[in-house]
């Protein structure tokens, strides 16, 4: 038998790296996926020990049948460094593994997060970061640092089943139906979402996906299809 000291050292590491994948617990057996503006889809799957981002794009309603069948293109991916589980949360220490091309240093230190995953019904999953920018020796305390942290805001991702459902609900198409999305837009409840927003740990800089987020929610509480309703919106707006 050949000695262990001759097998190339690459392949100790996808031995390595495939023992930690199957040890690590599923906690997404589907992929599930974020409305964004103007048609564009974020979708986010598992696989093995790894977090995928996905970039897609809906050209028409009639292709929430079949979401599967979208041209994918990875934007993001992540190794699950370790995760822990309370209640209906997940919080998961990653480490990107997407290096940074041209640079000098494609791999930095600080390459390492913190999220937090709710888990609800099977319908949806809730996504919130929690920390950016850390070092690997900083992770396992940054994560204890928000077990029992109640106040969060989540993003909301559907699972394929229920973008079919979105696809069949009405479609925003006159001006009182924008008006009252804007006036619901204006809410207490929307207020209290906004104060549950400040109080997470990591903002959105451009404040694109908490305003996409609110209009996902409103639309599809007043029965409306919330899939292209940022554009519906603009559209009546300028008439």
């Amino acid at each position: 038998m050949r000695s262990l000291r001759y097998i190339p050292i690459l392949l100790l590491m996808h031995i390595c790296s495939k023992s930690n994948a199957q040890q690590q617990a599923t906690i997404l057996e589907k992929p599930y996926s974020f409305i964004i503006a103007d048609g564009e889809i974020s979708r986010l799957q598992q696989r093995n020990d790894t977090l995928q981002w996905l970039h897609g794009r809906l050209y028409d309603v009639s292709q929430t049948k079949n979401l599967i069948a979208l041209e994918w293109e990875v934007s993001k991916q992540y190794k699950i460094r370790t995760s822990q589980h309370k209640d209906s949360l997940w919080y998961l220490a990653l480490e990107r593994l997407d290096s940074i091309p041209l640079s000098a240093d494609p791999l930095p230190e600080d390459r390492f997060s913190v999220i937090a995953l709710h888990q609800g019904n099977g319908q949806q999953v809730g996504i919130v970061q929690l920390a950016i920018g850390l070092n690997e020796q900083a992770l396992d305390s940054t994560v204890s640092s928000f077990i029992d942290h109640k106040e969060l805001f989540f993003t909301t991702y559907f699972c394929d089943a229920q973008w079919k459902v979105f696809g069949s609900l009405r479609t925003i198409e006159t001006k009182d139906d924008a008006l009252q999305i804007r006036e619901k837009l204006q809410s207490d409840e929307v207020k209290d979402w906004l104060r549950l927003y400040e109080s997470n740990p990591v903002k959105d800089i451009y404040g694109t996906g908490l305003t996409t987020e609110l209009l996902n929610r409103i639309s599809i509480a007043m029965g409306y299809n919330p899939i292209g309703a940022s554009k519906i919106l603009q559209h009546l707006h300028q008439e």
